[in-house]
């Protein structure tokens, strides 16, 4: 709004920044300073039946040939653009006429007059005066439509669609939405009868009544064709209807909802749908409808396989998943980290001192800073040295000798190259002054001359004398004066160029006063201008129109907008937006944000922007198979993790792979109790090594293990390892085994084996 302010305030004062603007228009002016009344004029322009916001076209107000009024359509509001013009009068109330420069015909167009009144405001940006040609009828302006009004000049946003169609209401396609006959309607063939339906003779059949209806016999009874007992020959309802009443309802006895209290299928039939129908199941069916008993718990853990904390019992993944994380585990060393679970060997000891290689203590070792950092202070670090500096620990080769000496300069035994005060050498005191004896300034104590001296010059000391001597500073009385004359400014007579009074020549006396014809004090007796003049004008210094030679305001003074300066430019603009300190509004001002605010002006970095690939609201800007994950996130893998391949982050299922048999992913085998390399599902002999697996007799039992091929069992205990411990990845002794688990088992012969038992 400041904008549309400022330039109404250029409007309304000469007009002349709109229409330095404008080309090709005629060359109309409004000057303000010669009407004593005003009022305002909020409005647009209507040119050929449309709004005009086009800012080359020029709206004149006249009296007679007196142009009182002038604007162009400039302020864009909604979408027309606003005209402000002040229209001015020395009359109470008139009536002007209006002319108008059409920029794109370069033509004068006369329009309806204005009525005017003293302070009057006439429309507003909500509810704008129109300058039009002819008075506006609204109405329908398209030719097309079925309500199109030709007399009407500016639509009103009513035109209705034509829509044909049957418009008779007794046709049998009668088209209650159609509002222009297109002459479809049909009409069923004409039966003439009784259509009486009291009447004796009512003919159902009958379309238009002949007038035949008798109705001579009363028959009483019931004549509602709905009801139980209805009596299609009564012809008066005796109140006797009886009616069953009407229960609708899923009449299906085999759909979940079978209503056996129905007596009117209402097509609500839902099938049945077994499955497990408790929300809290794991395999919870929102489809299903009747429970069938296979719902299974919830059993939460960590469901990936190759986590420290793998849970092959749960079916629900609870975020608990602990990977093996390596780092260095002792709180007290240089690179302790916290987050690790198993130490690696990596820690570094603390070593504390100062780290800073700009200080004067610097230690490469320290990887701990202890505060101890010296800063390097540069300096002379000689102590017999004129410059030494106690402060400085690193010396910067600016020493400087001691040179005793007289440093007094007011004595002749002053030495400059002395830095050190010896006031033992100061003996003779120096006084500086003039030691010439002819000069009207000789010091008869001075020791060391300066250039003081001045000589005696004799000549005439007075300016007002003919042979007046400038360069003279000793008067030898000869001055000498030629001009006589009125030397009293108070006179008429007075003689600027005497330079000897004469009282008899002043005669004539001065008449002080304002001798300007132009002030309100102008004196014409005056002979002499005192300096009394009193000027109008504006005198507030704050106005754009300020006078500094006005002494009494006339009104006339213009004071810029709040907030703004004489040009329209912002007093406080900080940021040089534009837009006024005190006008600011603090919000969001980027569009893109989910807290956008249009009215803001700068932005107070408040701005929430939506999540990468979703909206405002929270949902996916895509989201082909809409299951709430954006395409952009969504992650294809195996999702069963029992298989090798198992991707914890996939959304869409993909191709799982799983290990062999007996195998584990890695194409070890899970049980080896033997550790031969042969799973002991296929192992001839389970507790003895036999990578071979020769079986001599082939009996099932490998050789290694058969004593029926010599081996005997006191031998098989001595071949077979002890176990000494159970431990689990990261170190800590196991009492018993945990299904699913993996641990290292330890022997007494050194071997060690891993071990997932499922």
């Amino acid at each position: 709004m400041k904008n549309l302010k400022f330039k109404f305030f250029l409007c309304l004062t000469f007009t002349i920044q709109s229409i330095s603007i404008l080309k090709a228009q005629p060359s109309w002016s409004v000057n303000p300073n010669d009407y004593e009344y005003s009022m305002t004029v909020t409005g647009i322009l209507f040119i050929d039946g449309n709004y005009s916001n086009n800012v080359n076209d020029v709206i004149g107000v006249f009296n007679g040939e007196t142009c009182v009024g002038l604007a162009s359509p400039d302020v864009v509001f909604n979408d027309y653009n606003i005209i402000f013009m002040i229209v001015y009068s020395n009359e109470l109330s008139d009536s002007f006429d209006v002319r108008v420069f059409n920029s794109l015909t370069n033509e004068i167009i006369e329009y309806l007059p204005i009525e005017f009144s003293i302070d009057a405001i006439n429309g507003s940006i909500d509810n704008p005066f129109v300058f039009s040609q002819s008075p506006i009828t609204y109405g329908c302006t398209d030719s097309l439509a079925f309500n199109y009004n030709p007399a009407a000049n500016s639509d009103d946003g009513s035109c209705v669609a034509v829509l044909t169609g049957c418009t008779d209401s007794i046709a049998n396609n009668y088209d209650s939405t159609a509002n222009v006959d297109d002459g479809s309607c049909i009409y069923n063939t004409v039966i003439s009868g009784c259509t009486d339906s009291i009447a004796n003779n009512y003919d159902s059949t009958a379309n238009v009544d002949d007038g035949s209806c008798i109705y001579n016999t009363v028959i009483s009874g019931c004549t509602d064709s709905i009801a139980n007992n209805y009596d299609s020959t009564a012809n008066i309802d005796d109140g006797s209807c009886t009616y069953t009443t009407v229960i609708s309802g899923c009449t299906d006895s085999t759909a979940f909802n079978y209503n056996a209290n129905a007596n009117t299928d209402d097509g609500s039939c839902i099938a049945v749908l077994a499955g497990c129908t408790d929300s809290l199941a794991f395999n919870y069916n929102s489809a299903a409808n009747t429970d069938d008993s296979s719902c299974e718990p919830v059993i939460f853990g960590c469901t990936y396989s190759a986590a420290s904390n793998y849970d092959q019992q749960a079916n629900t993944d609870d975020g608990s998943c602990e990977a093996f994380v390596m780092g260095c585990t002792d709180s007290t060393a240089f690179n302790y980290n916290s987050e690790a679970n198993t130490d690696d060997g990596s820690c570094i000891a603390v070593v504390e001192g100062c780290n800073n290689p700009s200080a004067y203590n610097y230690d490469a070792n320290v990887n701990v800073n202890d505060g101890s950092c010296i800063s390097i202070v540069q300096g002379c670090t000689d102590s017999t040295a004129y410059n030494y500096n106690s402060e400085a620990n690193t010396d910067d080769g600016s020493c400087i000798v001691v040179v005793e000496g007289c440093t007094d300069i007011n004595y002749l035994e002053y030495n400059e190259l002395a830095n050190t005060s010896d006031s033992t050498m100061c003996l003779t005191f120096d006084i500086i002054g003039c030691m010439d004896s002819l000069a009207l300034n000789y010091n008869l104590l001075a020791t060391t001359p300066d250039s003081s001296c001045i000589l005696e010059i004799l000549g005439c000391i007075n300016p007002n004398a003919d042979n007046y001597d400038s360069l003279a500073n000793t008067d030898d009385g000869s001055c000498t004066y030629s001009t006589v004359g009125c030397m009293d400014i108070n006179y008429v007579e007075y003689d600027s160029n005497a330079n000897l009074s004469d009282s008899s020549m002043c005669i004539t006396q001065h008449i002080f006063g304002c001798t300007d014809s132009l002030s309100l004090n102008y004196d014409i007796n005056a002979t002499f201008d005192n300096g009394t003049c009193i000027f109008l004008g504006c005198t507030d210094e704050l106005a754009c129109n300020y006078d500094a030679g006005a002494d009494v305001n006339d009104g006339t003074c213009i004071l810029p907008e709040i907030y703004y300066d004489c040009s329209g430019m912002c007093l406080n603009d900080i940021d040089g937006d534009n837009v006024c300190d005190e006008l600011e509004v603090m919000g969001c001002t980027d569009s893109l944000a989910c807290n956008y605010d249009s009215i803001a002006t700068d932005d107070d970095g408040s701005c929430n922007q939506p999540e990468t690939y979703y909206d405002c609201n929270g949902i996916c800007n895509n989201d082909t198979d809409a299951n709430g994950i954006c395409d952009e996130l969504e992650v294809i893998g195996c999702m069963d993790s029992l298989a090798c391949n198992y991707d914890s982050t996939a959304v869409n299922s993909g191709d799982c792979i799983y290990a062999e048999i007996y195998y584990d992913c890695v194409g070890m085998c899970l049980n080896d109790a033997d550790g031969d390399n042969v799973c002991d599902e296929l192992d001839n002999c389970i507790d003895i090594s036999n990578s071979d697996q020769v079986d001599t007799d082939i009996d099932g039992e490998g050789d290694a293990c058969d004593y029926d091929d010599g081996i005997g069992l006191e031998q098989v205990e001595d071949i077979k390892p002890k176990l000494i411990k159970m431990i689990d990845v990261l170190g800590r002794e196991q009492k018993e085994y945990k299904k699913g688990s993996l641990l290292f088992y330890i022997y007494d012969n050194g071997k060690i084996e891993k071990k997932i038992i499922h």
